[in-house]
Order: structure tokens, then sequence, then C-alpha cells
């Protein structure tokens, strides 16, 4: 698998994903965690939604307090952050110049992207086609080097067929 291919595939799906539905509240009570009155927001309500919202938090209440960083509210102000990291991530890849960032970014986003599962249990809401595309684009680009070592080892690698 060409590490090109993953990478533009990858990068292609995620900023496809963008125009597709994120999410779908499935009850009226969901609406209430909703900022906006879509029952269908796109990843880019959804992700613009989410980088806002703390910073909107933070100026209105001054700062935050140990009381509010609880698992809800943490979960979704990381949610806020996984698109700038990530764009972060894929210039440092197109520059070439520093792989150890790439790589801590890389480790630093994954479990970020498991933090929306939070968020939308909270937020009683179901993933849909965009965010599932989001999140496969995104694990293309960051993964895309590793996949080129992996599947170039195994082609490479003599095997021995008995059967």
């Amino acid at each position: 698998m060409n590490r090109r291919l993953c990478f533009w595939g990858g990068l292609s799906l995620y900023v496809v994903s963008f125009w597709l539905t994120a999410v779908e509240w499935p009850s009226a009570q969901a609406q209430l965690y909703a900022h906006n009155a879509s029952k269908h927001p796109s990843i880019a309500g959804w992700t613009f939604d989410a980088f806002l919202t703390p910073l909107i938090f933070i100026h209105w209440h001054g700062s935050m307090g140990v009381e509010d960083l609880t698992i809800r509210n943490t979960s979704f102000f990381l949610n806020g952050w996984i698109n700038p990291f990530f764009l972060l991530a894929v210039i440092l890849m197109l520059l070439d110049k520093t792989p150890r960032l790439v790589r801590a970014l890389r480790y630093v986003l994954v479990p970020m992207v498991a933090f929306c599962w939070i968020t939308l249990f909270y937020q009683h809401a179901w993933p849909r086609e965009g965010y599932l595309l989001w999140t496969i684009g995104m694990l293309l680009v960051l993964f895309s080097s590793e996949l080129q070592k992996r599947f170039t080892r195994e082609t490479l690698t003599p095997r021995l067929n008995l059967f």
C-alpha cells in the first residue's frame, strides 16, 4: 500500500466528511444538548461548536474551576482541539522535518478521538457517516507511514505456503 495513497485518500475523506452528517439526536431531550436547532449537524458545524464552546464558556465565566472539569466537560472541550492538532500534524507530515513531533501528535490525537464517544454518550447522539469518514480519514493520514511499512514488510517476507 502506497503511503501517498493512504495520506491523500485519508485527507480527501477527512475533507469530504465536513459536508456530511456528523451525528443524529434521536430524542427531543437530546436537543437540549445541541447548540444548534438542527437534528443532523454536519461535521463542520459539530467541530466548530466543539471548538468555540470552551472559549465562550471561559469568556462568560472568567475561568474554569476544578468543579467544571468533569469527564463530560473535559471530553467535550477536548473534541474542539482535534481538528487544530490534526491540521498541525498534517502540515508537519508534509514538511517532513519533525517526525518525533508528528508521532507525539499521533499518540495525543487517537485518545482525543476516543473522547468523542464520551461526548456522544452524554449528548445521547449516534454517529453518522460524516463522523465515521472523519475518523477513518484522520486515522489513514496519521498512520499512513506505518501502513506502508507494515505492507512492504509483509510483501517482502517470503512465506511458505503449505496448503
